[in-house]
């Protein structure tokens, strides 16, 4: 009993006695792979979107050529073919190229972010300081290069100064009651430093937004002008396009191609159909910036939490998450996959 006490005091003198609820930075950690992951995924639809501009934008400008008779005005058409080859794609607009470079950025940013959310947890259930400490300083490194790359951009407020971390590895004494306090403090070490990292990741994403949501919406617009040039040309049918819309409406139903005689009014649906997916997609575009922005915030705050020994309620980023994943969903038409849950 007296080895405990002495112990206990000469842990207490070297300032090792604050505790930490193992259970309770398990399943933030959990949250916080939960939000990084599904805006890695928010970060790699914007990247696929950037990347296949300079393709849509030349299939779209051949496509058009179909409204102009092969038979009746064939130099026209030929025109119309060699001004398409010879466009110049958005792609090479110095701010789409500034944001591809921004995006592979914040992509590099968000997974180290993750893998440190990954970390922590096993430095939670169990001692792995020097783990947290390598992926943290991985982290951090990313996360720098993103914020100063997105504050760069046109728009774009101030953000944070560069950010360093504060875990190191542990040093571990002769006593276990000491090594335990250790590692209780580290995990409040890296605990504060993931909430550092979220908030500059919070301050570039900020910073991001303007000239990203500005860029998808139009990029969203040349989707819409490749479909509607798909369908005008014959290379689509519009059954394909307005499948999708009555499995919706009435499930289990099977279109077949139209009649002559409707041939004109069913194009015109198809058509309708590309332009309200395309308002929707659009639409959700700044709402995924509004709910990853709402997701690191809601991060946060349960960090502060952990800091202070208070309970934590991390239903709120899950809400978010949750909304992260529909926007994404919505902007690019496919379906979501719900967060998992994470509970204390």
């Amino acid at each position: 009993m007296k080895k405990i006490v002495i112990a206990t005091a000469l842990a207490c003198s070297l300032g090792a006695c604050t505790s930490v609820d193992r259970n309770a930075a398990v399943s933030l950690g959990t949250a916080g792979e939960n939000a990084t992951q599904a805006l890695s995924t928010q970060t790699t639809a914007a990247q696929q979107t950037l990347g296949e501009i300079d393709q849509w934008w030349a299939v779209e400008g051949a496509l058009e050529c179909a409204n102009i008779s092969a038979a009746a005005n064939p130099g026209a058409r030929a025109a119309c073919l060699s001004a398409a080859q010879h466009a110049t794609a958005p792609a090479a607009n110095p701010i789409v190229a500034q944001l591809a470079d921004v995006i592979a950025k914040r992509k590099k940013a968000v997974d180290d972010l993750n893998q440190a959310y990954t970390v922590f947890v096993g430095l939670a259930k169990s001692n792995a300081g020097q783990d947290a400490a390598t992926a943290l300083q991985t982290s951090f490194t990313s996360i720098n290069s993103f914020v100063k790359a997105a504050g760069a951009l046109p728009g774009a407020g101030a953000v944070v100064a560069p950010i360093s971390t504060t875990v190191e590895g542990i040093a571990r004494g002769g006593v276990a009651i000491i090594a335990n306090a250790e590692e209780d403090k580290q995990i409040l070490a890296a605990n504060g430093d993931l909430k550092t990292a979220n908030d500059a990741l919070y301050s570039g994403l900020d910073a991001e937004a303007p000239a990203m949501t500005s860029v998808l919406g139009t990029l969203q617009t040349e989707r819409m002008a490749l479909y509607r040039a798909a369908l005008k040309s014959g290379l689509v049918a519009p059954t394909d396009i307005l499948t999708p819309v009555f499995a919706e409406a009435v499930p289990a139903i099977h279109l077949t191609a139209p009649n002559a005689a409707n041939a004109d009014v069913v194009a015109q649906a198809a058509d309708a159909a590309i332009v309200a997916q395309t308002q929707a997609s659009t639409a959700a575009i700044p709402k995924t910036y509004t709910d990853a922005l709402a997701a690191l915030h809601a991060v946060s705050a349960q960090h502060d939490k952990l800091a202070k020994g208070q309970p934590l309620n991390l239903s709120e980023i899950e809400l978010y998450v949750n909304d992260l994943q529909a926007d994404v969903s919505q902007a690019n038409g496919t379906p979501a996959t719900p967060a998992k849950t994470t509970t204390k």
